[in-house]
């Protein structure tokens, strides 16, 4: 895989290295840093980020949700702000005027990074932006507002100081594991109390999630739906 460390024997590869965490989708080992890009155009997938999110802190990757296109468009990101940023790091930037570039480029130094999020977002002229690299970009289709893939692979860049992935952009993330692990990933449901200790923070009698308001509606509905689709893949 992509990011695999590996020994070298007279220009052959004679073993991979353990992995500290790798994604499947897509497909880059030893990450330290998920770069999850949002954008108001193409309308944002919160599902596919909370997945996403999921997957970091089972994973032990530092997620950083980075919203593009700030020129723009403002409201994705107070909304983003609003519903992520007490727990999570988000950066308002924008690829076309270099907005937050000088920020997003000290959160990332140093580490194996990798890009993910929807298609035309933005993942590639953001490394542009950042790194120079002259990375082929595409064209937002006006008339269905997708995005055009132009990445076909992933590749990672040794920039000096950082290795960036560029992957393909994708519009699905599964995750797999047991359901009553799920309230463990939510950095939400630490500032809550409840009658039990075991709660599922579905809708139990006594639980803080209905009498307080410690995660976003909007955030809860989902964890409510990935719940069901976690509890549904278990087989009998």
């Amino acid at each position: 895989m992509v990011g695999d460390r590996v020994d070298i024997d007279e220009g052959k590869i004679v073993n991979i290295l353990p992995r500290k965490n790798n994604l499947i989708r897509p497909k880059v080992a030893n990450v330290d840093k998920l770069i999850i890009v949002l954008a108001p155009i193409p309308e944002p997938d919160y599902l596919l980020l909370d997945k996403q999110l999921i997957f970091c802190l089972k994973e032990g990757i530092s997620p950083i949700i980075a919203v593009n296109k700030a020129d723009i468009d403002v409201d994705t990101t107070e909304y983003v702000r609003n519903a992520y940023g007490k727990y999570f790091l988000v950066l308002s930037v924008s690829a076309k005027t270099s907005y937050g570039i000088a920020e997003f480029y000290n959160k990332i130094i140093g580490s194996i990074v990798c890009f993910a999020g929807q298609s035309a977002v933005g993942k590639s002229s953001l490394i542009n932006a950042l790194f120079s690299l002259s990375l082929e970009t595409g064209e937002m289709s006006k008339k269905i507002e997708r995005g055009k893939n132009t990445t076909r692979e992933a590749r990672l860049f040794d920039i000096g100081g950082a290795y960036i992935a560029d992957t393909p952009g994708f519009s699905s993330f599964e995750i797999s594991f047991p359901e009553d692990e799920l309230k463990d990933v939510y950095p939400e449901f630490r500032d809550i109390t409840c009658e039990f200790l075991d709660c599922m923070h579905i809708g139990e009698k006594g639980c803080g999630v209905k009498t307080g308001s410690v995660i976003d509606d909007g955030r809860y509905q989902r964890y409510l739906k990935i719940f069901n689709e976690l509890k549904s893949q278990k087989k009998y």
